[in-house]
């Protein structure tokens, strides 16, 4: 008997101090605090976060038991509506502090400038080089021409590139050998990965990327027919060939016709690879159904199920369909609850049956680029004030009412606000499919369905749609 109390103790006392050599104490500050915010740890793999409560001072200090080396965000909920993250690594044991810092500032977003807080932090602890890493931007500023309006060149972008390629390697120096064999690979697939986005800078410059002979010369190079296979290289080479017919349909399909009925007609008629059309019909449609399956989805499928219908993503594609067949336009809608910014429950149908068009932006304070469209809404609603013939919504997902109040009470829009707590477990994210936000959707006065995937409000031709939409309806 006392053998076996001795030999629990024991195990007791080796089970405590494997968990207390697990703890990591995470301590920093937040300059310019102002009392009104929190923050929130939440961990690769990890369903749950960890609320951390912020001192008068700005000062904080949070234990997290970590089983082995581990990537997470430090969310920063303060300074009124300002929030940003900050990435972490946290090593069983091993103490971090953390200092944050950062300004107002602006990012830019299609045509309009969008108020953004620019974050920054310092680590000290083992971790830090790690720490230093992960928050050393991937991506970096380019522009179409220099300071000298002169215009940037496909090799100059690539040169870009590479002095990237070249700080993140830097970087790695002197992090621990696991940290650099997990990320060495991701940085020697920035190049691949962004031969492409010298199209998007030379288009956001009002330039055409096309008239650069050497980027001429690297898309007509890519080899649609070449087979995509299971390993990383096949990964980059479907990448690659995904990127091409993207490019390729803007320049050969009417851009007025849905995007995945494009791309499927692309495949259709360009590609003689079958394998290749499978892999990369799979991947368009899947997309396709999490966003609510796109305008002329009928259209799109018969030519999808052509290209595929063997793969487990078909059948997944299959039962979606199924379901989003059922939600076309000219459909009624499917009914719901929802509430108000009181706390009164509230009929879906009792707020699009009357008789005007109803944009609706679904979104949450959580989505940062759910919050970064809300201008672009308000914008609208300042654009149709006093137009009788169509309204605007915003229904919320999240699941915390008070940050969802705190969010309202900062912005005080000025159009119809509601909220479903149950989020993406709600009869609504059942009916409509809804696994990514935001989501834009448009009804007619009587409650059917115009649109269950629509354009953003930053979109340029969103104005164009919506007037369509009021004219056909009058």
């Amino acid at each position: 008997m006392r053998e076996t109390l001795l030999l629990s103790t024991f195990l007791l006392a080796s089970a405590m101090m494997a968990v207390a050599g697990n703890v990591v104490t995470i301590r920093g500050e937040v300059p310019r605090y102002e009392g009104t915010g929190y923050l929130l740890l939440i961990k690769d793999g990890v369903m749950d976060f960890d609320t951390i409560s912020v001192r008068a001072d700005g000062t904080f200090e949070h234990q997290t038991l970590v089983e082995a080396p581990t990537n997470a965000k430090l969310y920063l909920e303060y300074l009124n509506d300002d929030r940003g993250l900050v990435s972490l690594y946290l090593m069983p044991g091993k103490p971090l502090r953390v200092s944050v810092s950062g300004n107002r500032g602006k990012i830019r977003l299609f045509e309009s400038d969008v108020p953004q807080y620019v974050l920054t932090a310092k680590f000290k602890g083992a971790t830090k080089r790690e720490c230093d890493y992960l928050n050393t931007p991937k991506y970096f500023a380019c522009y179409a021409t220099d300071k000298n309006g002169q215009r940037t060149t496909y090799r100059q972008f690539l040169g870009q590139v590479k002095d990237r390629q070249a700080l993140l390697y830097s970087k790695l120096k002197g992090t621990s050998q696991a940290f650099r064999d997990t990320h060495t690979q991701e940085i020697d697939d920035l190049l691949p990965s962004l031969r492409f986005r010298y199209d998007w800078v030379m288009e956001s410059g009002g330039l055409d990327a096309w008239e650069d002979d050497d980027f001429k010369a690297y898309v007509n190079g890519i080899d649609v027919n070449r087979n995509i296979t299971a390993d990383h290289e096949g990964k980059k080479t479907q990448d690659e060939i995904f990127s091409k017919v993207m490019y390729d349909i803007d320049r050969l399909y009417d851009k007025n016709d849905p995007l995945t009925l494009r791309f499927l007609t692309y495949l259709r008629d360009h590609i003689n690879n079958k394998h290749n059309q499978e892999v990369l019909a799979d991947e368009i449609m899947t997309s396709a159904m999490t966003s609510g399956g796109g305008d002329r989805l009928r259209e799109s499928w018969q030519i999808y199920s052509r290209l595929s219908g063997r793969s487990e993503s078909f059948k997944k594609n299959e039962r979606l369909y199924a379901t989003l067949s059922q939600l076309g336009p000219g459909t009624e809608a499917a009914d719901f609850e929802m509430q108000d910014t009181e706390g009164r429950t509230v009929r879906f149908w009792d707020v699009i049956k009357r008789g005007k068009i109803t944009y609706i932006d679904f979104w949450a304070t959580w989505c940062g680029p759910c919050c970064a469209e809300i201008p672009f809404v308000e914008k609208l609603v300042e654009k149709y004030k006093g137009n009788e013939k169509i309204q605007f919504v915003s229904i919320s997902l999240d699941d915390k009412l008070d940050k969802w109040h705190e969010k309202l009470n900062h912005d005080k829009p000025t159009w119809e606000q509601y909220v479903i707590p149950e989020n993406f477990d709600s009869k609504f994210a059942r009916e409509y499919n809804i696994r990514a936000i935001p989501r834009f959707m448009v009804f007619d006065g009587k409650g059917r369905i115009i649109s269950t995937n629509e354009q953003r409000p930053s979109a340029s031709d969103i104005e164009q749609r919506l007037n369509e939409y009021i004219k056909k309806c009058e």
